[in-house]
């Protein structure tokens, strides 16, 4: 069998400024090729990612980059869906539409951030949208430049794979960050 895996994404995830093998959808294709390969799986990660475009595009043209049902939906988009509120109407048609395929793909939301664009950042109104579908969020986006709004569900959990270190109560879709305390430091606050 082979794991298709798809990415929606700007220029981070189209390679804009760095060289093919630097690229994670490279990275991505190799390592999870070496973590399946003894389960008899095949990766292949099908970047459909354009520089500059948020879901605005994506939303009603996304299907125009994947001619192959994929398994996972990769979905980079923060940097350049700017922040206009709790709401991001694009990002939820786009996230209805993938959501909706008869193929019933996975889909993880991979937020990003740039320097270019520090305080205009989506990733919050993309949060809200994980948390309402409950889809995962894996976020590099440091947690100075997010709006307040974003924290009101409770502390912001650092990356880790393992469901049963984090802490109860909290909401279903974790908002991973590699910038946050360590967990430690947060348990009993």
């Amino acid at each position: 069998r082979k794991l298709k895996i798809g990415i929606i994404g700007g220029s981070i995830s189209a390679c804009i400024d760095s060289e093919l093998e630097d690229c994670y959808a490279t990275k991505l294709e190799a390592q999870l090729g070496m973590d399946f390969k003894e389960y008899g799986a095949e990766v292949e990660v099908l970047d459909g990612a354009i520089s500059a475009v948020g879901s605005d595009f994506f939303a009603s043209c996304w299907s125009t980059r994947f001619l192959e049902e994929v398994d996972l939906m990769i979905v980079e988009l923060a940097v350049n869906d700017v922040w206009e509120g709790k709401e991001n109407r694009n990002m939820d048609a786009l996230l209805r539409s993938l959501l909706e395929r008869p193929s019933k793909p996975g889909v993880l939301l991979f937020n990003m951030w740039s320097p270019l664009h520090p305080w205009s950042n989506g990733a919050a109104s993309i949060d809200n949208l994980a948390q309402f579908y409950d889809l995962p969020v894996i976020s590099c986006v440091p947690p100075s430049s997010l709006p307040r709004a974003n924290y009101v569900l409770g502390k912001v959990i650092p990356l880790s794979l393992e469901p049963s270190r984090v802490p109860s109560g909290q909401a279903a879709t974790h908002h991973f960050s590699f910038f946050a305390a360590p967990l430690a430091a947060t348990e009993g606050s």
